[in-house]
């Protein structure tokens, strides 16, 4: 490795900045739907208990063909609505 002299120009230029730009997004959520009302019915508590503690009403659980994989491909397999008004093109 050569030595540092502070008289010469460095070789690295700068280069100019890059940003990345969020240009479409989508979701998609598991199908099994499990309420502050069907938690009450084995534990006990109730939807305005748990509400209050949480500002959670339902929460989604996966089933066994369900993952984040399986979730990611049908976001990815569907037009994304958001980017109906987007100016880019994609290659």
């Amino acid at each position: 490795m050569a030595a540092h002299n502070p008289g010469q120009k460095n070789s690295y230029a700068p280069r100019p900045a890059a940003f990345a730009h969020v240009v479409g997004w989508g979701m998609a959520l598991p199908e099994n739907v499990m309420t502050n009302a069907d938690i009450s019915a084995f534990v006990e508590t109730s939807d305005e208990w748990i509400f209050a503690r949480t500002g959670i009403r339902e929460r989604r659980i996966a089933n066994e063909q369900e993952s984040t994989a399986t979730l990611a491909y049908k976001v990815r397999s569907r037009p994304w609505k958001s980017l109906t008004s987007c100016r880019w093109t994609w290659t």
